[in-house]
């Protein structure tokens, strides 16, 4: 388990009668990782100046000191990377999402085009259809008046062709308001 340093308070170096600050080690488990590596680095910079240890210290302190250092840079690159791993998983989300709004939207276009080309084969159908209609009323109109301008033999032979084109003539008439 790594180590930590911690503060306790004054203390004086029996050696050359300086004050420093008293550290003990405890369990890095039970500190913030930046605020121990912090210490630690104190904790060394001050051994280097005082050399009250010796390389007992060096062996013991400074081992754990370099891994709670290395420990709170790895926690902070764990972070990160799990941060990233996150971050790339909505990416990748979006991305899916984003194709598939592109793939819905490239078919209602699609939709709209086919509906376009539809609208179009209607109006032209309706066209030909109101052309043909056309046709046919001037074509009753004309033969109208030419049976009227002919001479039949009996006024009844006459009435009743005039009859029968008026009823023709009525329901052409009939079917082009129908399509209007």
């Amino acid at each position: 388990m790594p180590f930590a340093i911690r503060l306790q308070g004054p203390g004086v170096n029996p050696q050359d009668g300086r004050l420093y600050e008293r550290r003990t080690l405890c369990p890095a488990i039970l500190t913030h990782p930046a605020r121990d590596a912090w210490d630690c680095w104190e904790h060394c910079f001050d051994l280097r100046l005082t050399k009250r240890f010796g390389l007992v210290a060096s062996r013991d302190i400074l081992a754990p000191a370099a891994t709670v250092v290395c420990g709170g840079f790895l926690f902070a690159m764990d972070l990160l990377n799990r941060s990233d791993n996150e971050t790339n998983k909505k990416i990748k989300k979006l991305g899916r999402k984003t194709e598939n709004l592109s793939q819905k939207t490239d078919n209602l276009g699609q939709g709209t085009a086919n509906l376009c080309q539809k609208t179009e084969n209607l109006s032209q159908k309706m066209e030909n259809t109101s052309m043909e209609l056309l046709k046919k009323i001037n074509q009753t109109q004309r033969l109208r008046w030419m049976l009227l301008s002919l001479p039949l033999a009996t006024r009844k032979k006459s009435e009743t062709a005039r009859e029968r084109l008026d009823k023709y003539y009525a329901r052409v008439r009939r079917e082009g308001e129908d399509c209007d």
